[in-house]
């Protein structure tokens, strides 16, 4: 889709009565295309950098209404498919966290730990871990590699001296912060089961938000 076409399909809808406040989307090529053009994502920089980007160039998370410049429309990237990719740089290359490198290390010894008939984690088996093609599609894999069972396990392995790993206690930490990033920006209810799903004021979803920008891509 082109910024025109997108435009023109605002426009469109807000002549009959629908006024557009937010746009989401998967992170596909195209997609990616459409937000450069419309000048839509954040700058990564240091801050010597950040002194030099003028106001005109500078990213932005929403544009403003073709009919309306009072107006904003925000975008966002479709939360599963973001889970998606963050599973897929934890096992690829993993990314950094306070200093210490976070990848599937944790997770392989915790399969091994598995094999026997009582599981210490219940959810995660080989197709998680080795889920290729179609198979990294499926957003539940994802989910359930980032579960706070997983989690638990492996600070439990940990602290008991089961794991060879010495990353434990970060992997540990790290599946349960995704765990909880999901709940919040998964939530479809105003409140939900537990704090966590809650759709709105929910505090600790925002500091959740901000933790989950401290990680980086080991390759970044």
């Amino acid at each position: 889709m082109s910024p025109d076409i997108l435009l023109t399909l605002i426009q469109n809808l807000h002549q009959i009565g629908y006024v557009v406040i937010a746009i989401v989307c998967d992170m596909d090529p195209t997609n990616m295309k459409l937000w450069r053009e419309l000048n839509i994502g954040i700058d990564i920089n240091s801050q010597a950098d950040n002194n030099d980007i003028t106001m005109s160039n500078k990213k932005q998370c929403f544009i403003e209404n073709p009919v309306d410049n009072s107006l904003k429309i925000f975008f966002y990237a479709d939360v599963p498919h973001l889970l998606k990719l963050v599973r897929n740089n934890l096992f690829d290359s993993g990314f950094w966290w306070k200093g210490t490198l976070v990848d599937m290390r944790c997770l392989e010894e915790l399969i091994k730990l598995n094999a026997g008939d009582l599981k210490i984690a219940h959810k995660l088996s080989r197709t998680h871990l080795d889920a290729k093609g179609t198979l990294r599609q499926k957003v539940k894999l994802a989910a359930q590699v980032f579960s706070n069972t997983n989690a638990s396990a492996i600070r439990w392995c940990g602290a008991n001296g089961l794991l060879h790993s010495d990353n434990w206690e970060y992997t540990a930490y790290v599946l349960k912060l995704f765990n909880n990033w999901f709940d919040v920006f998964n939530s479809t209810l105003q409140y939900g089961h537990h704090s966590g799903l809650h759709l709105f004021g929910h505090h600790s979803g925002l500091r959740l938000w901000r933790k989950s920008r401290g990680t980086k891509q080991n390759n970044y």
